[in-house]
């Protein structure tokens, strides 16, 4: 929904016309920082996650 809505603003400036209400960027900052947060939890417990998997096949 984001971006959707930050594409449609994006299209509503290179037309010329001036959106009627602004995406904040807030919300897309928030959004990056998930993203940045799901990598660094999966990057730091995957090799757990590896151990625990190969003690349990024997």
């Amino acid at each position: 929904m984001a971006l959707v809505t930050l594409r449609l603003n994006l299209v509503t400036r290179i037309r010329g016309k001036v959106p009627k209400s602004p995406f904040p960027k807030i919300y897309i900052l928030i959004g990056i920082g998930f993203v940045i947060a799901v990598i660094v939890v999966k990057a730091v417990l995957a090799p757990i996650w590896q151990k625990l998997l190969l003690s349990a096949l024997g």
